[in-house]
Parts: C-alpha cells; structure tokens; sequence
C-alpha cells in the first residue's frame, strides 16, 4: 500500500459554534474512524493543529522573522492532518469522504 496525506483546511473559527454535545459527537466519530481505519490497516496516525503558530518569514537571503500569529479567520487554514495507507488514489479519495472533518472542512489528498 501507498502512503497518502488526507489535510483537512478551513476557517478554525467555524468550529467555533459547536456546543459541548457536538464536540461530544465529533469526537466519537473521529473514533469511530480511525479505529474503523486502523482495523483496515488505513491509519497511520494524525493529529489537530493548535490555533496559534510561529510563522517563519525570510527577510534577506540570510536573516528572518518569527511572528506568533491565529489561523482563526483564515478561510484556508490547516486543521489538521491524517496519514493513511490505500492501495489507490482513488481509494485514498474514498477514505478521505468519509472523514469527519468535511463537515467542516475541506479535505485535500496527497500521495507521498
């Protein structure tokens, strides 16, 4: 099986709405998921990303800057990551559709 990269992108602050029952909800499907996943021998790990990062700008060809910034309202955030095996991309398309995330996000496929 090939490696492929499921990275789920959108607005953090979307999921800010979400009651305590819903992230409940979530949480279990995610569950339900990945173990559904790992029993298929798909899953080889993920994980959510923090809402604030360091981002690294290079100012000359031999200085730069860390700025600490919030992905909040960036329509194009990356949520998080999952790393699968599948035998196709096509496949790897199929798992990325049934992810949870797409209730919120979008998902891109790559294959590494």
């Amino acid at each position: 099986m090939r490696e492929y990269l499921l990275v789920p992108r959108g607005r953090p602050s979307d999921w800010d709405a979400l009651t305590p029952e819903d992230w409940a909800q979530l949480n279990e499907s995610f569950s339900a998921w990945t173990a559904s996943l790992r029993a298929q021998d798909h899953y080889v790990r993920g994980s959510s990303l923090p809402e604030t990062l360091k981002l690294v700008r290079r100012m000359t060809p031999r200085t730069f800057t860390a700025t600490r910034e919030t992905r909040s309202e960036d329509e194009n955030a990356l949520t998080g990551f999952f790393l699968i095996r599948a035998e196709t991309y096509e496949q790897a398309v199929e798992i990325a559709s049934s992810c949870p995330s797409l209730m919120h996000d979008r998902i891109e496929v790559y294959e590494l």
